[in-house]
């Protein structure tokens, strides 16, 4: 699991990404800024990580020089604290934040941001995009946030693909509640057996 190219940068006989790739999402995110906050002033937010360095690599490619970068701050990913951070980004006057980084330190980010009365517009990564984000910063401070996602979002059980899926669970494991892991582990197997059958 994972989305760093260390994967598959370079690419290895017997190892193949299956998720869109940290520097993929940070384009993809790049092109909603673009898109939706047109001529706004746009920060980062990253953790010293894989998912940081290479998100923000992503989103810079793809931007283009459309927006305007005014602030990037790049945190180490075992520091807790985000005052700093905060204010360094709202001290530039951004006002569109893209967070690349785990859930906990987005939502703790989100929720300091509300507490001190900024409330600028937010792009999260797959990774950050989840509803424990949600439960962690507040519904306040996370209202309006845009986030990408690869696969269905399980609190949302009226997909058709999510009632397959709680039918393969009922059926082979009723002892395992729907998560994003049991997506995920369910659309590698699929992954798999699409191959498998068309190998024959």
């Amino acid at each position: 699991t994972g989305g760093t190219l260390l994967w598959s940068d370079p690419p290895r006989r017997w190892t193949v990404a299956f998720q869109p790739s940290y520097r993929q999402e940070g384009r993809a995110l790049a092109a909603i800024a673009a898109r939706e906050h047109e001529g706004k002033r746009v920060a980062l937010f990253t953790l010293a990580d894989e998912l940081g360095r290479e998100g923000a690599a992503g989103f810079r490619e793809g931007l283009l020089d459309r927006l305007r970068i005014v602030g990037h701050v790049v945190q180490p990913a075992t520091e807790a604290d985000v005052e700093r951070p905060v204010a360094d980004l709202r001290k530039a006057r951004a006002e569109v934040v893209v967070l690349l980084a785990s859930p906990q330190a987005a939502a703790r980010f989100m929720a300091r941001a509300h507490r001190d009365g900024w409330r600028p517009a937010y792009l999260l990564n797959s990774f950050s995009a989840v509803p424990e984000l949600i439960r962690a910063a507040g519904r306040d401070a996370t209202e309006g946030a845009i986030g990408l996602a690869y696969l269905p979002i399980p609190e949302e059980g009226v997909d058709g693909r999510l009632k397959r899926h709680r039918t393969i669970l009922n059926r082979y494991a009723p002892e395992l509640h729907m998560n994003r892991l049991t997506l995920y582990g369910q659309a590698l197997a699929d992954r798999k057996s699409t191959r498998l059958n068309s190998s024959h």
